[in-house]
């Protein structure tokens, strides 16, 4: 983006490999008030999201504009002060921008939309996987946060859990894996050694006798904390040894967070 509104940073990067009827996409936040530890971010912000489709992009009920010359729709969504624009500046690829809450008028959101310009900049994955206990597929990459003291990456597969009566596959378990400034994970566990770390393996089944939560986690040099987490039922939950070999296998990878704050 060219230029964001006045005391806006980017503080999210985040790309969806894409499922199912969803299609690959990219986000990218924009914000006064920080991140918090979870990766979220509350309160006030611009979102730009980057969708490749052959769609044409029209949604019904929208006002029809001109973005840079192409055309495009706006909508003042039905919500307090949220809107959004969107177009397609190619035929592969749908740009939507929207505002949560900082009192943009339509035409200073179709001038912050004409800002938006290529950036080839690709999001790399904190974790690569050096072994998995079974076929995953990549769900999303995140990396988040305020500052080069403070940031959190995250990476997220999933195994297919089979298909249903249609052939339509669905989703399995999955496994999150965040390497960041801090850990949320505040639950006392099981001593574990992990990478030459010490570290802790929390199991958790406060949500349900048939759901338990097997969480990792280890602070290794620098401040800098490796948190792996699994959930679902007992029965098909990826054991301990096998998240502990996952961990040991993971390549990390020293982010880029030069755009962050910024």
């Amino acid at each position: 983006m060219g230029a964001p509104p006045a005391g806006l940073v980017e503080r999210i990067r985040w790309a969806d490999a894409g499922s199912g009827q969803n299609a690959p996409a990219q986000t990218r936040m924009w914000s006064q008030q920080p991140v918090d530890e979870y990766a979220d971010l509350k309160g006030s912000r611009l979102l730009l999201r980057i969708e490749q489709t052959t769609g044409d992009g029209q949604v019904s009920g929208v006002t029809a504009i001109t973005i840079g010359g192409r055309p495009g729709w706006y909508d003042g969504i039905d919500a307090p002060d949220k809107s959004y624009v969107s177009w397609k500046p190619d035929p592969d690829t749908l740009l939507t921008l929207e505002q949560h809450g900082l009192g943009l008028s339509r035409s200073q959101l179709v001038t912050v939309a004409e800002s938006v310009r290529p950036d080839p900049t690709s999001l790399a994955p904190v974790v690569t996987f050096g072994w998995l206990p079974g076929a995953f597929s990549v769900d999303h990459v995140g990396l988040s946060g305020n500052s080069g003291a403070s940031w959190f990456g995250e990476v997220s597969v999933v195994s297919s859990g089979g298909h249903d009566g249609q052939g339509r596959s669905f989703a399995g378990e999955y496994l999150d894996v965040a390497l960041a400034t801090s850990t949320t994970e505040t639950q006392p566990g099981e001593p574990v050694t992990v990478r030459g770390h010490s570290g802790k393996l929390v199991s958790d089944t406060s949500q349900g006798p048939q759901l338990t939560r097997l969480t990792l986690v280890v602070e290794l040099a620098g401040g800098t904390w490796l948190t792996l987490m699994t959930m679902g039922p007992a029965d098909v939950l990826m054991s301990k040894a096998d998240l502990l070999r996952v961990a040991e296998a993971l390549q990390l990878a020293t982010p880029d967070l030069s755009w962050m704050g910024r």
